[in-house]
């Protein structure tokens, strides 16, 4: 028999204060410091490996002494359509789900003085640029019944940590306040709250859960650059880069008494959203050699990426005892930085006359060198940078790429792997990534239209809720991106 509590709300919200400062983790670092091949239809066709080849305004990011390699000034503008498929396994169960996301991947204008000359000194390049290096488009939908419930989550968390129970009154308001609220844990004496234990109205056997993610944003990069030529040998290049990102997650977990274990509950719903957004700055800087007509070696260096952030968080719980929705007025906000680790890309091209070309970019990342720092209330982040420095590890990513010319059309294709960014005690440490793409393009002297598809498959482990028992379930996530982009040389 369920005991009344004093005051029932029928709208019941947590919005996250200083609780909440520790959502931001590991995987959150992880995940806003990641960028793939975006930008341009023949940058994403070719996989991204432009370090030594330049003269595309979507390979600027890899290497600024792309710029250096132009003879033209240039505009581009680029379209581009996303989708993302999940299939998931989870305790026997397969679920899939899929979203389509259309976007602006990139536009941008380069500038070229030549010098007349070709020796010494033969063009200077000034240029800006506008990609879009990542889309955040996961939609995750998981299904299984088995015995383990996010009630006993709230009900292990309603006690301190000498074992005695927390007043209602005391407990967090976003998470086992909001559980006790709708009845999912109870307790049968008020008055006297130490003399009894919370406990579960969910009954113990089999329950179904459904668990959904819906995310979305982006990552993209203003690139204002600058790149020379010196006797058509040495390029050079130098850029300074604002970034915006935007993250947008929604997460529901349902749990339903699908075989009428008790008379009193029914189901359960728990949701929570959280949206970052913020902006940061970089720099790269990048030099390609000519030794020999045919070869080309590239080398680039990209800072760490600055970020000022902040989260927006809201939780909301209901249950068939009583059915609410969040206040849209209990949003919370918190600040906060993140550092992204820098990176170091060689690379090496082959261009075979006017028939074609291949190329290799080897990246480096230290992704244990990620770092949180300046909490809005003076948080110092020291156990979740601690936990980043024990995760993760030194990752090396391989970018490939090739172009078959016919006269003025062109044909593309590359290859990524992308090396799993987890120690190998890790249970994601067999977390790498690899891409296929290939593309299309025509191109005369004043004008090109390309085309290019991008993709990216990745196998991950993920849990429902962080609790003892609970088992992962195995997702495996498809993004496929296409660009289209037309171009005007002058």
């Amino acid at each position: 028999m369920i005991i009344m509590k004093k005051i029932i709300s029928i709208i019941i919200a947590g919005f996250l204060a200083t609780v909440l400062i520790y959502s931001q983790n590991q995987m959150d670092a992880l995940r806003f410091s990641q960028t793939y091949p975006g930008g341009t239809a023949r940058n994403i066709s070719m996989g991204g490996a432009f370090g030594s080849l330049g003269a595309d305004l979507g390979g600027l990011s890899v290497n600024p002494a792309g710029a250096g390699v132009y003879r033209k000034s240039e505009f581009t503008f680029s379209m581009g359509m996303d989708k993302a498929f999940t299939e998931s396994k989870f305790l026997g169960n397969k679920s899939e789900e899929f979203n389509y996301k259309f976007n602006v991947s990139n536009f941008g204008l380069i500038g070229v003085y030549n010098s007349g000359q070709e020796k010494g000194w033969v063009s200077t390049s000034f240029g800006l640029t506008y990609n879009r290096n990542n889309n955040f488009l996961i939609p995750i939908n998981i299904e299984g019944v088995d015995e383990n419930s996010m009630a006993d989550y709230f009900l292990d968390y309603s006690y301190n940590s000498e074992g005695f129970m927390i007043h209602p009154e005391d407990l967090d308001e976003y998470y086992e306040r909001l559980a006790f609220d709708v009845y999912v844990i109870d307790t049968a004496y008020f008055d006297d709250i130490q003399d009894v234990d919370y406990f579960s109205n969910v009954p113990p056997g089999d329950i179904q859960k459904r668990n959904s993610l819906d995310i979305s944003g982006r990552n993209t990069e203003w690139q204002f650059v600058f790149g020379a030529n010196y006797s058509n040998l040495f390029y050079f290049g130098a850029s300074f880069s604002i970034h915006s990102l935007f993250y947008d997650y929604q997460s529901t977990h349902q749990e339903i008494d699908i075989y009428d274990l008790s008379e009193n509950f029914n189901d359960f719903t728990f949701t929570l959203q959280n949206e970052t957004s913020g902006s940061g700055y970089s720099f790269k800087i990048g030099a390609i050699v000519k030794p020999i007509q045919p070869l080309r070696i590239g080398f680039s260096f990209h800072s760490p990426v600055f970020y000022s952030l902040s989260d927006k968080y809201i939780t909301s719980m209901s249950s068939n005892y009583i059915t609410g929705s969040a206040d849209p007025n209990g949003w919370k906000n918190y600040d906060y930085d993140l550092v992204t680790p820098s990176k170091i890309v060689s690379s090496i091209g082959i261009q075979f006359g006017k028939i074609g070309l291949i190329s290799v970019d080897v990246e480096n990342i230290n992704w244990d060198r990620m770092r949180f720092r300046n909490g809005g209330d003076g948080h110092d982040y020291y156990y979740e940078n601690q936990d980043i420095s024990d995760i993760y590890k030194n990752a090396t990513n391989i970018r490939t790429g090739g172009e078959f010319r016919l006269g003025p059309f062109a044909l593309r294709g590359g290859y990524n792997y992308y090396g799993s960014a987890f120690e190998k005690d890790e249970e994601n440490k067999a977390s790498d990534y690899s891409a296929i793409s290939g593309g299309i393009g025509f191109r005369q002297e004043s004008f090109f239209v390309d085309a290019g598809l991008y993709q990216l498959i990745h196998k991950e482990k993920y849990y429902i809720y962080d609790y003892q028992g609970v088992e992962p379930a195995d997702l495996k996530m498809i993004n496929t991106r296409f660009i289209a982009t037309v171009g005007l040389k002058f």
